[in-house]
């Protein structure tokens, strides 16, 4: 048989378990609201919003599935949800209640980080690429002079 279309089937097989789409991740804008009252129907005290690159966007209850983890990992109240008042039983402070929510920004806007770190990802690739056609041109001969033969 044909030992070329032996390894070239072969580097095909190789190769196509590997073939992934690379998907850029969508933005998440979680707030934190903190209210100067128990039941966060005035204008929130304090609003912070935290922006977040959210790889999971399937939709639980409501929400994506980042904003759940992102949740667990900020909000110190037990049994609390996303969109829910919290009430914080601090009577000696002017932060009665707080809320959290997230949603979605999908790209409306890259921070500097984000747009930094697209420019590196799409430099070093084209650094790599670089080096390897000058390795490739200078194994195969490059600019040698050539002499005629006597």
């Amino acid at each position: 048989m044909n030992t070329k279309l032996i390894t070239y089937l072969t580097l095909c097989y190789m190769i196509l378990p590997t073939m992934a789409k690379f998907g850029f991740p969508d933005n998440v804008d979680f707030h934190t609201k903190i209210y100067s009252r128990y039941n966060c129907s005035t204008i929130p005290f304090k609003n912070y919003t935290l922006q977040h690159m959210c790889f999971k966007t399937n939709i639980v209850d409501g929400y994506p599935q980042c904003c759940h983890e992102l949740f667990n990992d900020i909000s110190v109240f037990p049994n609390s949800t996303l969109g829910q008042c919290i009430d914080t039983n601090m009577t000696f402070t002017n932060r009665m209640a707080v809320k959290y929510d997230c949603n979605m920004t999908n790209f409306k806007d890259f921070s500097i980080e984000e747009t930094f770190s697209y420019i590196g990802i799409i430099l070093t690739f084209l650094l790599a690429i670089t080096v390897i056609m000058s390795c490739g041109w200078c194994l195969c001969g490059g600019n040698r002079k050539r002499y005629n033969p006597i």
